[in-house]
């Protein structure tokens, strides 16, 4: 039975706070990236996740490619949207016990990658426990000696729009069995990257519950991730 870490990015939407009650009456626990611009616009639902008891990490604030950005951009993106989330917690009434980081797009920085993940120590930063993922593309990534919480698997819903991929698409794919790829499968563990797209829904209605469903048809066991 395959063990599965559940991320999601980019809140907060329109779509974040119907999707978090559906996780959490499956008894799904994620940790949730939040984008700055975003949360800033849809603050009381920020509010709302932090007081359901979900660990809210940073994923920038505005979602640039970070090797196409300085790293003094990269640094006010970072610190611009923990700002933001110190304000929230507070707001809440929640105690912040963990910062995270997660990359957009999942691009380290480029060349100023190893400045990036000395700055993210330096600040406390921690991250998703990931020692149980074993995936081969994730440890051969390094991803598992870095800092930021990368992932194991993005589930890629996302691409679910016109001319690109259906839902039907991401549930084969999510069912693939072929040698030499990272998959889901019937064991190990899994960190596993969401999202919360409005778009997303808009093509595919509920599109989180048929992948979520899936998963949990397949026998697959969501796991609260727990913190380095």
């Amino acid at each position: 039975m395959a063990k599965i870490l559940l991320t999601v990015d980019d809140i907060p939407d329109e779509v974040t706070i119907p999707l978090l009650d559906y996780l959490l009456e499956q008894g799904i626990r994620p940790v949730m990236f939040t984008i700055g611009d975003l949360a800033e616009k849809n603050y009381d639902t920020l509010l709302y996740v932090l007081k359901k008891g979900i660990v809210v990490g940073n994923h920038s604030w505005t979602h640039p490619d970070f090797s196409t950005i300085s790293y003094e951009e990269c640094i006010e993106e970072i610190e611009r949207t923990e700002a933001l989330l110190n304000k929230a917690y507070a707001d809440a009434g929640v105690e912040r016990r963990y910062k995270l980081f997660r990359f957009p797009f999942l691009n380290k920085g480029g060349e100023n990658k190893e400045k990036l993940q000395q700055y993210l120590r330096d600040k406390g930063f921690t991250k998703v426990d990931d020692r149980g993922v074993t995936a081969a593309g994730y440890i051969d990534g390094n991803h598992n000696n870095e800092i930021d919480t990368c992932c194991s698997y993005d589930i890629m819903e996302y691409m679910v729009r016109p001319g690109q991929m259906t839902i039907d698409d991401i549930i084969k794919r999510l069912d693939r069995d072929e040698p030499g790829q990272d998959i889901i499968g019937d064991s190990g563990e899994h960190l596993v990257l969401f999202h919360s797209h409005k778009d997303t829904d808009v093509e595919a209605p509920g599109y989180y519950k048929t992948i979520i469903g899936h998963l949990l048809e397949r026998g697959a066991e969501f796991v609260e991730p727990k913190m380095l």
